[in-house]
């Protein structure tokens, strides 16, 4: 059931594939070819299996006078809001694709097939050039589809990881519990219980995961596990569940308070507001195994001066560091330079 490289099941995969697309779209066969990444006589011959299949495939010509293929569609018709908010989750996904993996153009034109026209047709085109993107990690579509499955049918995976602050190369086997998307990054994220080393619930990084197989021993989620809860206070990933959640305290400028008060930030709070238009913001925020917000450092130092950290005092400390060796960068040797951390 799981041997991906039985040709039985890698045919009746390619089946469904062409029967979804085909459904969202009339297309030609040399672009069903390019989007599975199979040669044109074998898409010819699935379109045969379909027609003998006697599921409705037509036969069409575009204005290019080619001949095209569809199926009859099952999509339901939204509303203008939900048509936006697809809208919406489609760009999400355009910019978080790093390649041209075919499952997330599959993804994109199901979700835009849902929209109606002009919006249909203006999204298709909006997403044609992921298919010229690299990627450098040229095996993550195999490794989402890898998760995916063990996922969806309660099987272990296991996987070679690298962690750039670890100690190298190492093999784990864990228990997919969840798949987050960071909203710091748009990077996916998979947490489980590590059965081989840690023994706990862990987070990994889908990017830094290669070799992933899914290995024939079954697990069931515990009841207990409540990603609301493990993932509290979490600016991306980092939630509760490492280390004990801090207090951030921040004063931005009139012009940064503005932005702020347009939302988008779940986890913020302004708790003052000042007569110049400057105010105080407190989030909460999940730490590292050191005790430090490392998630929403980078978030932070991208207001520039228009913010002034108050507090944790950590915090406070590596921002002022990690401006003065910025400076340290553009002017080596200047005067700036010599300044040191209070």
């Amino acid at each position: 059931m799981f041997d991906s490289d039985n040709a039985h099941h890698k045919k009746a995969r390619k089946l469904y594939e062409i029967i979804e697309m085909l459904r969202d779209r009339p297309c030609t066969s040399k672009e069903l070819s390019q989007r599975l990444n199979i040669s044109q006589r074998s898409v010819q011959r699935c379109l045969r299996d379909l027609q003998d299949l006697q599921i409705g495939l037509r036969q069409g010509k575009n204005i290019s006078g080619i001949y095209t293929y569809s199926l009859p569609s099952n999509a339901e018709q939204l509303n203008e809001v939900e048509a936006l908010i697809t809208h919406n989750a489609v760009r999400m996904l355009y910019h978080h694709a790093t390649s041209p993996n075919h499952h997330y153009l599959r993804v994109l034109e199901k979700l835009a097939s849902k929209l109606s026209e002009p919006v249909r047709s203006t999204l298709y085109r909006s997403t044609l050039n992921l298919k010229q993107r690299t990627s450098p990690v040229p095996d993550e579509g195999r490794t989402l589809e890898t998760i995916a499955r063990a996922w969806f049918h309660g099987r272990v995976v296991q996987f070679d990881y690298h962690s750039p602050s670890g100690p190298g190369r190492q093999k784990y086997e864990l228990e997919v519990y969840f798949v987050e998307v960071s909203r710091s990054n748009l990077a996916t994220y998979v947490i489980g219980y590590e059965r081989k080393y840690h023994q706990k619930v862990r987070t990994f990084k889908l990017s830094r995961m290669q070799n992933a197989t899914v290995q024939p021993t079954t697990y069931t989620i515990p009841d207990s596990f409540d990603p609301r809860e493990y993932l509290s206070g979490a600016w991306g990933v980092i939630g509760a569940h490492s280390g004990t959640p801090v207090q951030v305290k921040l004063r931005f400028d009139a012009e940064a308070t503005r932005r702020l008060q347009e939302g988008g930030h779940p986890n913020l709070t302004l708790t003052h507001e000042f007569a110049d238009g400057s105010s105080i913001a407190t989030i909460r925020v999940g730490t590292d195994s050191e005790g430090f917000p490392r998630e929403i450092l980078p978030w932070v130092l991208s207001w520039g001066s228009k913010v002034q950290v108050l507090e944790p005092l950590s915090l406070r400390e590596r921002c002022l560091q990690e401006a003065l060796s910025m400076i340290s960068q553009i002017d080596p040797g200047g005067a700036c330079s010599s300044v040191q951390p209070s």
